[in-house]
């Protein structure tokens, strides 16, 4: 529309703010930014996007200098808000069908989204009343925007707020495999999925994964807890050895995955006992990163009706997963040490080239006149930072 845009909180015209829902410190974060946007700019035109103002529109429309507030389903509307300086909420709910949208494109990676919504309804989640049922993208749709972005990006990741679910509501369905199958038409592509829920890597869609090389070995499962008590109270329809059964016959076919989860502390139901069986199972499973989050009550969910566990309870725990997460993160670097891997270059700080290998490792490259936003076959040598250095083989 011919507006310069920044991502950075400085003096201009209009400011977006796209806000989350998933943990009460997430809108605590949303709401905070229109403070730091005012001490900025005290005359700013402010508009809110995305579940936080979803679920809960009137706190964002208080607050000084916030004009309209839209949610997830109405947020490309903001940009007609901006040019007819608009007013009000227009929040709606989430359609049926899938509403397009546009990729966010970058010179290395492209995110594209398939699906939308979700039907899990696991207890402490507020994701679906914001997001609405599950609804898929076409095949067609996702190849022609797929066809798009290959021309510029050298990595493309496929997102969904459930990518498991993707294709049960179309007709005829389709499945995972079914978008698998695209990545042959782009072999200069690398493709990703970003997070996946436990039971989405089928035996069709592992059977479909092993005929694509540009395929990144990485599968980010969301465990929540390895206590089946917990599961079971969180509504996660899975067991702790069916979860670790389906990475068990990842490993098997792409023994050098990266296997990342996401684990809960502190559900309220969530005993002594039962955390300890979470420390212990998870030490069953060779994870290469764990993303650990203390429990976050949200209103209107099953889980707000538990009462809640001691706060220095739930701190301690969250201490000692994210030490045994450390632990298992070295564990599984140390056993790439050796190994020759594709990276993907995206930014130079310091003395270093960075980037990702195919299992998403970051990698720290000397400087030796790299391109950005070129693969080069590296040799992962050591530990070193967040990832790992690397000597680079060729182009």
């Amino acid at each position: 529309k011919g507006f310069s845009c920044s991502f950075d909180i400085e003096k201009t015209d209009y400011y977006v703010i796209n806000s989350c829902a998933v943990t009460n410190e997430a809108e605590h974060k949303s709401r905070k930014m229109i403070a730091s946007i005012l001490k900025v700019n005290p005359e700013a035109k402010i508009y809110v996007i995305g579940c936080s103002s979803a679920i809960n529109p009137l706190p964002y429309l208080e607050k000084p200098n916030v004009l309209a507030v839209f949610g997830t389903e109405s947020k490309l509307n903001v940009v007609n808000a901006i040019e007819n300086d608009l007013t009000g909420n227009f929040v709606v709910e989430p359609q049926k069908d899938y509403t397009n949208s546009t990729a966010q494109t970058s010179k290395t990676r492209s995110t594209i989204k398939i699906q939308d919504g979700c039907n899990n309804f696991c207890s402490y989640c507020i994701i679906p009343y914001t997001r609405g049922r599950e609804r898929s993208r076409t095949i067609e749709d996702i190849d022609t925007e797929i066809s798009i972005h290959a021309k510029e990006s050298k990595e493309i990741v496929l997102v969904g707020i459930n990518v498991a679910g993707y294709g049960k509501d179309l007709s005829p369905q389709k499945d995972l495999s079914d978008v698998v199958k695209l990545f042959k038409k782009h072999p200069k592509t690398r493709f990703r999925f970003s997070s996946l829920e436990m039971g989405s890597i089928t035996p069709k869609v592992l059977k479909e994964l092993i005929k694509q090389p540009n395929f990144c070995l990485f599968f980010h499962l969301s465990l929540q807890s390895a206590s089946d008590n917990v599961l079971s109270k969180m509504n996660r329809k899975y067991t702790f050895e069916q979860f670790k059964q389906n990475v068990d016959e990842i490993l098997k076919v792409f023994p050098s995955a990266m296997i990342s989860t996401d684990i809960i502390v502190g559900f309220p139901t969530e005993t002594d006992e039962d955390f300890l069986t979470t420390l212990e199972n998870v030490r069953r499973i060779p994870f290469g990163n764990i993303h650990v989050f203390p429990y976050s009550q949200r209103k209107g969910t099953v889980a707000a009706r538990y009462p809640i566990l001691d706060g220095k309870v739930v701190s301690k725990r969250a201490k000692e997963l994210r030490e045994l997460a450390s632990e298992l993160k070295t564990a599984y670097l140390n056993s790439q040490t050796g190994r020759e891997e594709e990276v993907l270059i995206e930014t130079q700080k310091d003395n270093y080239y960075c980037g990702f290998t195919k299992n998403y490792i970051k990698c720290y490259c000397p400087c030796k006149n790299l391109k950005l936003n070129q693969i080069y076959k590296i040799k992962l040598t050591e530990i070193f930072q967040d990832g790992m250095k690397g000597e680079i083989i060729y182009e």
